[in-house]
């Protein structure tokens, strides 16, 4: 336990620096993030005067080991996108979050196992060789650009389902309309994920048919 939680430590400090230097060296100015238009009409003073406000004037590991030091207090800094606390920003979408994997978890588990029974099953048979094929090819679609076809067809070209959002305005307490608004999110989380864990669950299921006390059953004569 203490080995996996020191490992999970490392991975999470070293994707934090990860970030944190790609988002620093990242074409775009986080002024411009922050301020918007704005940035156009400030002076070199203002301009000046903003990026010491924001810390953006010390090199990149003095503006890191900033973050992390208020990161370890609870403190994880101001969204330019939204102007608010991230905290704030991250608890007003946290329950959508967890409903939309919550939801997609259960599909793609009970999927999975479905498509593992009955891949299995057929072994070798056309059900086996097409399920196989298909859930390859569609696991190897980028899943954002799967995100922007589905887009693109039934919100832009159709118009039957909506592009973005939880709910449309003022329908937060409409459960029809929040159903409308998961089905494309659903249906890219479920269509990248689910073949890995249906193939994963059809070789082992394959590896314990073919084990010693299932064929010794089989030698007794049980089905």
């Amino acid at each position: 336990i203490l080995k996996k939680a020191a490992q999970l430590i490392i991975t999470l400090l070293i994707l934090t620096v990860l970030i944190f230097i790609i988002s620093r060296l990242a074409p775009g100015d986080p002024l411009r993030s922050y301020f918007g238009e704005a940035v156009e009409r400030m002076s070199p003073e203002q301009l000046g005067i903003a990026r010491e406000s924001l810390g953006l004037n010390d090199n990149i590991a003095v503006q890191y080991m900033r973050w992390l030091a208020n990161a370890l207090k609870g403190d994880f800094g101001i969204s330019y996108k939204y102007k608010m606390d991230v905290l704030e920003v991250l608890k007003s979408r946290i329950g959508n979050t967890l409903v939309l994997g919550g939801i997609g978890f259960l599909i793609i588990f009970f999927g999975s196992l479905l498509l593992g029974i009955v891949c299995a099953w057929k072994e070798g048979g056309w059900t086996d060789r097409m399920i196989c094929k298909v859930g390859t090819v569609i696991s190897c679609v980028p899943e954002f650009w799967l995100a922007l076809v589905l887009i693109l067809v039934f919100s832009v070209s159709l118009r039957w389902l909506p592009s973005s959002g939880a709910y449309a305005v003022g329908q937060e307490n409409n459960l029809s309309d929040r159903i409308v608004h998961m089905i494309l999110p659903l249906a890219v989380i479920v269509t990248e994920h689910l073949w890995y864990y249906g193939y994963m669950v059809r070789n082992k299921m394959l590896d314990e048919v073919r084990a010693d006390y299932v064929l010794l059953a089989k030698a007794k004569g049980m089905k």
